[in-house]
């Protein structure tokens, strides 16, 4: 009886404190691992939806060879995206080209 009582007492704030982990770890906030060849740019500073638009269609712009759709693009900034930037990085034009990740450059573990 003794044990009910303790896994009736036990589980229910383990149970608690899985679902607080869970809904504090964002989907962002993740390492992208490159191959080592690949080519890669970081984008950070500030990261508006605008900016990070322009950027890219300038960036994959076939003006700059074939070669440049090889590269992949990291985006760095401390906030969640937005849900404008989650519907651009959506796009399928940028799709497993273009990652977003929640960090600092000023951290080195999340570079």
């Amino acid at each position: 009886m003794a044990i009910l009582a303790l896994i009736a007492l036990a589980v229910p704030s383990r149970i608690s404190r899985l679902v607080d982990l869970a809904l504090n770890t964002s989907a962002y906030t993740k390492t992208v691992a490159l191959p080592t060849a690949t080519r890669h740019a970081l984008l950070c500073g500030y990261i508006g939806v605008e900016s990070v638009r322009q950027f890219l269609h300038e960036f994959f712009n076939a003006d700059h060879g074939p070669n440049i759709f090889k590269t992949t693009i990291v985006v760095l900034h401390t906030d969640e995206p937005s849900m404008e930037m989650k519907a651009l990085l959506r796009d399928p034009g940028y799709a497993n080209r273009v990652f977003y990740v929640k960090g600092q450059v000023l951290y080195n573990c999340d570079l």
